[in-house]
């Protein structure tokens, strides 16, 4: 039996902080898309459906918030880690109001982004199949 391979969409425009992110999520059994532009990705959300977003808020084009909303439109279970420098009294409400299930802010710890994609995509045992 072959296992599902996750899709998972990373939009950064700092390229120093995607490549980082992009070495972070490689894995096994991980299809991963990295893009930089925020117009570009909103139509790659249109055309794929994807498991994992990990996106910038502040981005070229479209905001992370656009991608959110694109993204559960054709992914409605689809997963959300944003990382932000964005530091508006707002956004964690915000982020709330958009199911975002990580919110990470710049500067960041590496084991923050690790965690966090190890909370959401490991398989989560139920207690009656313990």
């Amino acid at each position: 039996m072959s296992k599902r391979i996750l899709k998972i969409l990373l939009v950064e425009d700092d390229r120093q902080i995607r490549q980082v992110i992009r070495d972070l999520l490689r894995g096994e059994g991980r299809h991963l898309i990295v893009m930089e532009d925020g117009d570009k990705a909103f139509q790659k959300l249109e055309d794929e459906a994807f498991d994992l977003l990990v996106t910038d808020l502040g981005l070229p084009g479209k905001t992370g918030w656009d991608l959110i909303n694109k993204g559960r439109k054709h992914s409605p279970d689809l997963k959300v880690i944003v990382i932000t420098s964005w530091t508006d009294c707002h956004s964690d409400e915000i982020a709330q109001n958009y199911k975002v299930d990580h919110m990470i802010r710049k500067p960041f710890r590496i084991s923050q982004v690790t965690e966090a994609v190890e909370d959401l995509l490991t398989p989560k045992v139920s207690a009656e199949q313990k």
